[in-house]
């Protein structure tokens, strides 16, 4: 178990309520206390993405093209400050809770550490599709 003093801007909380096909949870990082909800995979990883940029960290290595100006889910989300950003680390899952610790996001996908609820690291990852994987091979059955 690692030794927390704080939540780091690169990271995401990951709780997972429920599991049948495919993952439903909800997101929390430094932005604010409130949940982000996802319902799928693809969607985990579109609101993790617009998380990012949001927080502007990791600066993705390619900027998206756009030739209209689009708005995403998390600007209308009137964010409330964490009192105490150790605070996230209250927030569990149903079924599992994960950190997610993005270090880069190259090539349109995440490089990073996946850790346990109590900050144990369980693997790396090189993309999106091989954090999917080791997310739900440690999901307890």
């Amino acid at each position: 178990m690692e030794n927390r003093m704080n939540f780091p801007g690169n990271a995401l909380r990951l709780c997972i309520d429920r599991r049948n096909e495919d993952i439903h949870g909800r997101l929390y990082c430094m932005a604010g206390q409130e949940a982000v909800t996802f319902d799928d995979s693809c969607t985990l990883f579109m609101l993790g993405e617009e998380i990012f940029d949001y927080l502007q960290v990791p600066q993705a290595y390619q900027q998206k093209r756009s030739f209209r100006k689009v708005e995403g889910y998390l600007t209308s989300i009137a964010w409330t400050p964490w009192e105490n950003p150790l605070m996230i680390y209250e927030q569990q899952g149903q079924c599992a809770t994960f950190d997610i610790i993005v270090q880069t996001r190259k090539k349109t996908s995440w490089q990073g550490l996946l850790k346990d609820a109590k900050g144990n690291v369980l693997a790396s990852f090189g993309s999106d599709l091989e954090l999917l994987h080791k997310i739900t091979e440690n999901i307890p059955v």
